[in-house]
C-alpha cells in the first residue's frame, strides 16, 4: 500500500470505529498496566507531577487523563479528528486539563520539547515506523525520556495469518469487522472485547517490529535503550519474543533515555 493510502484508511476505520472504544483511565488493569509502562523508563506515578508528557497518538485519551491526574503537564497528539473529539469529551468527564493537537506523526509539524513521550501502539499503523519514531526523538529535552510500543515480528504471526484471508477475502475493513463480530463462524475469536477484535483483524494497515529493531534507531539518534516489558527471558531478546508466541504477548514496549 501506498503511503498515503494506508494514512487515508488507518484515519478512516478509526473514525468508524474509536480506540479504546470505552475508556477506563483509573481501573485496576488500566492502573496495573501503566506501572508497568512507566516502569520501562524507571518512572512510578508520583515521578508524573510536573513532568511535561506528550501523548503521542492519544487516542480517546485513556492514557493522557491517567498522566494528567497524576500531576503531568500533558499534550496529546492524534491524527484523527473524531479520536481527538471523543478524548475531549472524555477529559471533560474526569476534570482534567490536556492540551490537544492534531498532527501527523509520520510529518510532525509540533516541536515543543518533552521530559517524557510516550507512544503506544500507534507507529505500527503509520506508513513509516522509524521516520515517526525519529521525529519524536526529537523532541526530547536533555535526559527526556521515550516509551514506545510495538507489534512484534514474532509474537503477532497468529493473528496476523488469520488477518490475511479476511484482507484477502473480505478487504473492507468495516466489513471484517461486522463478519468478526457477527459470524458464527468466527465465534473461536471472540476471546476478547470488541475493540480488541477490530484492533487485532480489522484494522487496514499494520507493521511489525523487533526489539533489535526499536534500539537501533534509539542508538542512532543518541537514545540509550533502558527497560523492555515483557521482561526479557535469559537476557535474549530472540528467546524472549519467540516465548511471547505462546503467551499471546504481541505488543512490546521499550523505554529510552536522551543521552
Amino acid at each position: 500500500m501506498k503511503s498515503d493510502k494506508i494514512q487515508e484508511d488507518v484515519i478512516e476505520f478509526y473514525s468508524h470505529f474509536s480506540y479504546p472504544l470505552i475508556p477506563y483511565p483509573f481501573s485496576k488493569n488500566h492502573k496495573l498496566l501503566m506501572k508497568k509502562v512507566l516502569g520501562c523508563c524507571d518512572l512510578t506515578f508520583d515521578d508524573l507531577k510536573d513532568l511535561k508528557v506528550l501523548d503521542a497518538g492519544c487516542g480517546t485519551g485513556e492514557k493522557s487523563i491517567f498522566m494528567a491526574r497524576y500531576g503531568a503537564h500533558v499534550t496529546a497528539i492524534d491524527i484523527n479528528e473524531n479520536q481527538l473529539k471523543q478524548a475531549k469529551k472524555n477529559m471533560e468527564k474526569y476534570k482534567e486539563k490536556i492540551n490537544f493537537v492534531r498532527d501527523d506523526l509520520v510529518n510532525l509539524k509540533h516541536n515543543e520539547k518533552y521530559d517524557l513521550i510516550v507512544c503506544l501502539g500507534v507507529l505500527h499503523h503509520t506508513p513509516n515506523m522509524k521516520k515517526g519514531l525519529e521525529n519524536l526523538l526529537k523532541l526530547l529535552r536533555p535526559n527526556g525520556k521515550i516509551i514506545i510500543a510495538l507489534y512484534n515480528s514474532y509474537s503477532r504471526l497468529p493473528y496476523r495469518l488469520v488477518r490475511a484471508p479476511l484482507h484477502l477475502l473480505i478487504k473492507d475493513p468495516v466489513k471484517i469487522h461486522d463478519f468478526v463480530m457477527k459470524s458464527k463462524f468466527t465465534f473461536f475469536l471472540r476471546t476478547a472485547t470488541e475493540p480488541t477484535l477490530y484492533d487485532r483483524y480489522a484494522v487496514p494497515y499494520e507493521s511489525y517490529h523487533t526489539i533489535g529493531e526499536v534500539k537501533k534507531i534509539f542508538k542512532n539518534n543518541g537514545i540509550e535503550a533502558m527497560n523492555v516489558y515483557p521482561k526479557l527471558i535469559f537476557n535474549s531478546e530472540l528467546l524472549t519474543q519467540i516465548s511471547w508466541i505462546f503467551k499471546c504477548k504481541t505488543i512490546f514496549f521499550v523505554g529510552g533515555i536522551k543521552e
